[in-house]
């Protein structure tokens, strides 16, 4: 696997994007070093059938809009960012 370098883009106000593997499945990650937490869309979570693995949270996220929406629930995944980078994560699972 190969990860995507997105660093030499002159446009900063862009997100970074990244190849990665979670739960061995092949993903696109946007990277933003300026947020608190990580979220992930329920449909994601529903294609790779980790439903089960979803645990009650009592978080809330507030968005740049201003909207503040409750997350369905915290989910843990496994990680591989590069053949020797692997982690776990914790994602909010947000509504579609």
């Amino acid at each position: 696997m190969q990860a995507l370098d997105t660093t030499h883009h002159q446009d900063v106000r862009e997100l970074q994007a990244i190849l990665g593997l979670a739960e061995g499945l092949q993903f696109e990650f946007l990277v933003d070093c300026g947020v608190h937490v990580s979220i992930i869309p329920f449909y994601v979570i529903q294609q790779m059938r980790l439903e089960h693995a979803i645990r009650p949270t009592s978080r809330l996220v507030k968005f740049g809009s201003g909207e503040v929406q409750c997350p369905i629930g915290s989910i843990s995944m496994n990680l591989m960012l590069s053949d020797e980078l692997h982690v776990t994560h914790r994602y909010l699972v947000m509504k579609n």
